[in-house]
């Protein structure tokens, strides 16, 4: 009987060391997860906007809009989104003369699908510009290499979840999964085919494409002509 106990009193010790590590190793798991997120976000600052509803920025009634193609993975569409898109901002959607809207192609293959998908998943929970910006920070100049694989993804939705407390990495989950913004996404495309567009970034102002990266005053001598008709 003395031995039953002794085993039994051994078992129960191993029982409690083994869950012990186990939690251990989960927490372990965690802020190291955790701690990737943060560390390939490390420096992130996100784009101070002062009027967005889905992926449209500035007022909607305006009578000059822009439309702003572009793709997650193309290196120029970030340098616009960098450089060019704060002198837009400054001069035509903080004047409240005119509003510009984000159209994700998906010209550069797989991790452009992802990352498009991806970022209209954030817009059904209002987080568009957020995971917009994410999106661009992260960007590799290396085409298709996994950057925008969908645990990655899910990382930058986890991410928004620790900023935002109504949003659900679950909803966005189920939405990415859905199909539906795929089809959302044609429907883009189709737009994009009617204006013509070839390249990203391209940006058209009521109906007038300007492609590449272009001057500042190439966009002001355009939105200064149609402001005069």
């Amino acid at each position: 009987m003395k031995k039953l106990l002794n085993d039994f009193g051994g078992f129960i010790t191993v029982f409690f060391i083994g869950s012990a590590i186990l939690v251990a190793a989960l927490l372990v798991f965690i802020s190291i997860n955790q701690s990737s997120i943060d560390n390939s976000l490390e420096g992130f600052t996100s784009t101070q906007r002062n009027k967005v509803i889905g992926r449209l920025e500035g007022n909607p009634t305006n009578k000059i809009k822009m439309i702003e193609f572009s793709d997650f993975q193309c290196p120029y569409c970030k340098v616009f989104h960098e450089q060019m898109m704060p002198q837009l901002r400054k001069e035509f959607l903080d004047t409240d003369i005119a509003s510009i809207e984000y159209y994700p192609m998906t010209f550069l293959g797989e991790d452009s699908i992802n990352s498009a998908k991806a970022s209209i998943c954030a817009q059904d929970q209002s987080q568009f510009w957020l995971y917009h910006d994410l999106l661009f920070y992260i960007q590799n100049p290396n085409h298709n290499n996994g950057t925008f694989s969908d645990d990655e993804l899910l990382k930058l939705a986890e991410y928004i979840e620790t900023e935002d407390d109504a949003f659900d990495k679950e909803v966005f989950l189920t939405c990415y999964n859905s199909g539906e913004p795929e089809m959302f996404l044609k429907q883009l495309q189709s737009q994009a085919t009617a204006y013509g567009i070839q390249s990203t970034p391209t940006v058209v102002i009521n109906g007038v494409a300007v492609a590449g990266i272009q001057d500042i005053t190439v966009y002001r001598q355009i939105v200064e002509k149609l402001l005069m008709e």
